[in-house]
């Protein structure tokens, strides 16, 4: 026999409601700690105690906990989706068996799995025919059919969107971030290109599972709100809402560089509690990974290390303070320190580069100059190790993390700055003398762990 595992989900919240009543108090906590959602009690418990119940909950409940260690089990090795998913299908047929020993007839029996799980009548067939089997089910794992999901990085500059399988990206496509026109624009464009993407690789959207994706910015997973978004043109926009109407479903969001820091964390399998990553862009993100879960504050605005203060009086950010970290060791940051230093030295290797015309200036011409060993470039890229030690000497002395990881735009060419950052932090962090040190290595999976990070957004 099976558990009836959950048949609805209600994405966005990140919540799960259960079809029956009769769910014991252990259960539930089995599942809220499964799905990392501390509300996840508080919505099973007033569904269990409501008045809506089906005739056959006190049955069902005899089997759920079968079922529910199966999910566990699952859960573990291969994802949280996966486990519930493969408990749902678990559940139908016992909730089948059970109809078949009431005396209902087949016809009845497909009609209600049809009715009470939303299936077609072929998957309901399907069901009933499982339950018949008495042999064993299939052991649990990954289905044969193949599942995708979408993960979608919008980038200060740049939106990818790939094709996911387990954590394999399949493919992508990539356009320009335009927010200028509203949310409305970008949103067409970003619907288009899923399309796009749907028919390059023979899919329809019905075989898509799910679909995340990551953000600039504050955004709310309750309100699906963009609250503040300093590189974007809008902010207080109901994005999620808008983008669900467009797209017809429900739609999994959180903020860039959190969903950069969770799919480095799943790619590269890290068992540290404490992970932390840090992108170099056009600005400054942040992703906290403890325990195995993202953190992300009260009001889902953690991480936001680009806008610690450096120089209390210095340059201008575009989030309205002065001095911010993002202002001055970012990648556009870089790329503007490079763009003076060749002005200041129009004999420098790094002013030829850019054949007179600094504007030019770009983070390949930059690290171009420093590979060849011109002299302006040297300066320039030592002084910015200094501003990035100083901001990542700051964090590192508040949070200790096991793991620092380096990526962003410029980590392709993070050997030839982070050397350089590393011995400078080791002399300014406060636990300078002891034994345990937090390890700093560059991200392996590049703009990959963003998209992936994304597509696996419900996993938590």
């Amino acid at each position: 026999m099976f558990s009836h595992l959950l048949t609805a989900r209600r994405s966005g919240k990140a919540g799960y409601l259960w079809e029956y009543r009769k769910l014991d108090k252990e259960t539930m906590e089995v599942i809220a700690a499964m799905t990392g959602n501390r509300k996840l009690m508080e919505d099973l418990e007033a569904y269990r105690t409501s008045e809506e119940s089906y005739d056959l909950c006190e049955a069902m409940k005899g089997i759920q906990e079968e079922g529910i260690e199966i999910g566990r089990e699952l859960g573990r090795k291969q994802g949280i989706e996966q486990g519930i998913e493969q408990g749902i299908e678990q559940g139908i047929r016992g909730m089948a068996e059970l109809f078949q020993e009431l005396g209902l007839p087949d016809e009845r029996i497909i009609g209600k799995l049809s009715e009470k799980f939303s299936m077609s009548r072929q998957k309901a067939e399907k069901m009933l025919a499982a339950s018949k089997d008495k042999g064993e089910m299939p052991p649990c794992g990954r289905k044969e059919v193949e599942m995708y999901d979408i993960g979608i990085d919008m980038g200060g500059t740049h939106t990818a969107v790939g094709l996911v399988e387990g954590l394999a990206l399949k493919d992508q496509v990539e356009f320009a971030t335009d927010t200028e026109q509203g949310a409305e624009k970008y949103i067409e464009e970003l619907s288009a290109n899923i399309s796009v993407l749907l028919e390059r690789n023979g899919l329809k959207p019905e075989e898509i599972t799910n679909i995340g994706m990551g953000v600039p910015g504050s955004f709310n997973a309750q309100t699906g709100m963009i609250e503040y978004a300093n590189n974007l043109s809008f902010s207080e926009v109901p994005f999620r809402d808008m983008l669900e109407a467009k797209l017809g479903r429900n739609i999994l969001i959180d903020n860039d560089a959190n969903l950069a820091a969770w799919g480095e964390y799943l790619l590269s399998q890290s068992s540290a509690y404490s992970f932390i990553m840090v992108t170099l862009g056009t600005g400054i993100g942040c992703g906290i990974v403890l325990d195995g879960k993202l953190y992300r504050g009260v009001n889902f605005a953690e991480g936001e290390i680009g806008h610690m203060t450096l120089r209390y009086d210095g340059i201008d950010c575009n989030c309205g303070r002065k001095g911010c970290f993002e202002a001055y060791a970012s990648a556009s940051a870089l790329v503007r320190q490079a763009a003076e230093a060749a002005q200041e030295h129009p004999d420098s290797r790094l002013y030829a580069l850019v054949e007179g015309d600094v504007s030019r200036m770009n983070g390949r011409l930059f690290f171009q100059a420093v590979r060849e060993g011109d002299g302006t470039a040297l300066a320039v890229r030592d002084a910015y190790a200094q501003l990035l030690a100083e901001g990542l000497t700051n964090l590192i002395n508040l949070l200790q993390p096991e793991e620092l990881i380096i990526g962003g735009g410029i980590s392709g060419a993070v050997e030839l700055f982070l050397p350089q950052t590393e011995e400078r932090i080791a002399k300014m962090v406060y636990s300078r003398a002891s034994k345990v040190q937090t390890r700093i290595r560059p991200a392996e999976f590049g703009n990959d762990a963003g998209i992936v990070g994304a597509a696996r957004l419900g996993d938590m």
